[in-house]
């Protein structure tokens, strides 16, 4: 059996684990230490709940990016989600950019879990539900459905959890 090479590429460094923490952005923030409530907001016809989250302090920092939610006032679900892009492997993108995305067709597993069918991920502001500068598609959510090492294949990269590495 032949070894994998894996070759550093930091687009794929940058977007993989990005897509990958789009989709566990719920999960992950449920565990943020500071969360602030930031009153409301209308947008496309809807009336949002905003909080805002992040870790260890509110200024500004590269350890941890920064978010402001907007949860449905009527399904309680989270909708929206506007976050600072800290770590950004272009070095002629500006500093002050950020994203946000937009979390919609939610769907419900065999387990009850409520999961998004789509996500549109947007530089910037939110703009239009049905566009993004990514969309990413998930058609089904199985939890636990294989060995945990299969998804850290490469033994030289430390697991980092919540965490970000410069």
């Amino acid at each position: 059996q032949k070894d994998t090479v894996y070759k550093k590429k930091k687009s794929v460094v940058f977007t993989l684990p990005a897509i990958q923490y789009f989709f566990e952005l719920p999960l992950r923030l449920k565990n943020a230490p500071i969360l602030k409530y930031a009153g409301t907001k209308e947008f496309e016809g809807s009336e949002y709940d905003l909080v805002f989250a992040t870790w260890d302090r509110l200024e500004p920092h590269k350890e941890h990016d920064q978010y402001l939610l907007y949860f449905d006032r009527n399904s309680g679900m989270l909708s929206f989600a506007s976050y600072t892009v800290r770590g950004m492997y272009l070095s002629l993108v500006p500093r002050n950019i950020y994203g946000s995305i937009h979390f919609t067709d939610i769907k419900t597993n065999k387990d009850g879990i409520h999961y998004p069918g789509k996500m549109f991920v947007q530089l910037n502001r939110l703009k239009n539900k049905k566009r993004g500068f990514h969309t990413i598609t998930v058609d089904s959510l199985k939890l636990n459905n294989f060995d945990r090492a299969k998804l850290y294949p490469n033994k030289n990269i430390d697991f980092l959890g919540d965490g970000k590495q410069e």
